[in-house]
C-alpha cells in the first residue's frame, strides 16, 4: 500500500464569506494505491483471486481512514467522535484483511518446497543406536568397498 497526497478544488463556505470564486479553494488529501501482490508460482487462480480481494478489502479501508482523517477538522465538535468510531470500524476490517493475508502467507510458506537458501525446509533427524566401535567398523567396510 502506498499513500499519495493530492490537491483537489473544493467548495469551501469561507468563499461566499471572502467574497471568492465558487469552487477555487485547494484541498490536499491522501489517495491509497494498493500494492501488487506477490505472485506465487504454486499457486492457482482462485488463491491468487483471494488475494487480490483482501488486498482491495484493505487498500478500501485504509483509503475510508485517509479520506476521514483529511475531513475530521472540518466536522462540527459533536460529530468527532462518530467519526472516531467509523476510523475505528474501518481499521478493523483492514486488520481482518491483513490477518487474513497472514494466513494466506503462512499456507503459501507450508507449500513452499524450499527456502530461500536452497536447503529443504523438512529435516530428518535420524537416530543411531550404536556405540563407537560398530561405527568405526561400518566405516571400515565402506572405505574396503570403494
Amino acid at each position: 500500500m502506498e499513500v499519495v497526497t493530492k490537491t483537489k478544488n473544493i467548495q469551501h463556505p469561507m468563499e461566499d464569506v471572502l467574497d471568492l470564486d465558487p469552487g477555487t479553494t485547494l484541498v490536499e488529501y491522501n489517495e491509497v494505491i494498493p500494492s501488487v501482490p506477490v505472485a506465487m508460482p504454486d499457486y492457482d487462480v482462485k488463491d491468487d483471486e483471494i488475494e487480490t480481494k483482501l488486498e482491495e478489502i484493505y487498500t478500501v479501508a485504509m483509503g475510508n481512514v485517509e479520506a476521514v482523517a483529511d475531513e475530521l477538522d472540518r466536522v462540527e465538535g459533536k460529530y468527532k467522535a462518530r467519526i472516531g468510531e467509523v476510523t475505528a470500524a474501518m481499521l478493523n476490517v483492514a486488520l481482518g484483511a491483513v490477518r487474513e493475508k497472514r494466513e494466506l502467507k503462512k499456507h503459501k510458506d507450508g507449500i513452499a518446497p524450499t527456502s530461500g537458501d536452497g536447503n529443504p525446509r523438512t529435516v530428518n533427524n535420524n537416530l543411531i543406536v550404536a556405540d563407537r566401535n560398530e561405527i568405526l567398523r561400518f566405516l571400515q567396510k565402506k572405505g574396503e568397498g570403494k
